[in-house]
């Protein structure tokens, strides 16, 4: 169990780009999973889908996540094994596309009602969507982290300098 727990977690910061802290991992996923509902429900609409709205767009959340989450970490923990060296790091996105396109596509597709094209434009469209806003999310976090580190270097140049002029 600690290695399904280890493993979903390494995948989870894997897709989130590796935030620094707990905060920021809370605030990527919060961040992502709302860009996602929000995105999936207006390209669905415009797309056509006949049931396209913010509930079934989480419902389709809940199992993107869940089946890719617990997929990717089962294809990680037992597939990357029997895969040579140079190939085990495309296993995670290997495993992810073949979901999304066997599994979460269909299921996006009944509760969509829409059909499998539409259904995988949206799902691919929002995931981007999602992807952009975790990466701008992330660059903002990354951007404060380092203002911080120039403001105490900048202090430590200060002080010393206060300290030359006495």
């Amino acid at each position: 169990m600690n290695a399904w727990s280890d493993e979903l977690m390494k995948l989870l910061k894997l897709a989130l780009g590796n935030p620094a802290s707990t905060v920021e991992l809370g605030v990527l996923i919060f961040l992502g999973c709302l860009t996602f509902i929000f995105a999936l429900a207006k390209i669905a609409d415009l797309l056509g889908a006949h049931v396209a709205n913010r509930p079934r767009s989480a419902i389709v959340l809940v199992v993107l996540v869940v089946l890719l989450l617990g997929i990717s970490a089962a294809a990680d923990l037992y597939l990357s094994q029997k895969v040579g060296a140079g190939m085990r790091k495309f296993v995670p996105l290997a495993t992810a596309i073949v979901v999304l396109l066997v599994a979460v596509t269909p299921i996006t597709c009944f509760v969509k009602k829409a059909s499998y094209m539409t259904s995988l434009f949206s799902l691919v469209l929002a995931v981007a969507a999602a992807a952009v806003v975790i990466a701008l999310a992330a660059a903002a976090f990354n951007a404060a982290t380092s203002g911080n580190k120039g403001l105490e270097s900048t202090r430590e140049r200060k002080d010393s300098l206060d300290k030359i002029m006495q």
